[in-house]
């Protein structure tokens, strides 16, 4: 989504996004996850949080999902990458 705003802080538990980029990575991932192999768990959601509850090893589950990429300068391929581990927490 161009030209929006996001504060990722790598130091607490939470990222502050708007609502319009929660709803298009959400989007995104229930698109992602009708795979049944693919984010396994039992999902979670309300309003404004997605949740997935683990039902197997951490090292399977976190695999299931896939990395996110945010684009930091496009002219010069520079972006963010998002491990499973990193954006789901515990």
């Amino acid at each position: 989504l161009k030209g929006e705003e996001v504060l990722v802080d790598s130091g607490s538990t939470l990222s502050l996004i708007p609502h319009r980029i929660f709803n298009f990575i959400a989007s995104i991932f229930t698109f992602y996850c009708q795979d049944k192999t693919k984010c396994l768990g039992i999902m979670e959601k309300t309003q404004t949080t997605i949740c997935w509850k683990a039902l197997i090893t951490d090292n399977k589950f976190y695999d299931s999902f896939p990395n996110i990429y945010f684009s930091v300068n496009k002219e010069n391929n520079e972006f963010i990458q998002w491990k499973p581990k990193e954006y789901l927490i515990k």
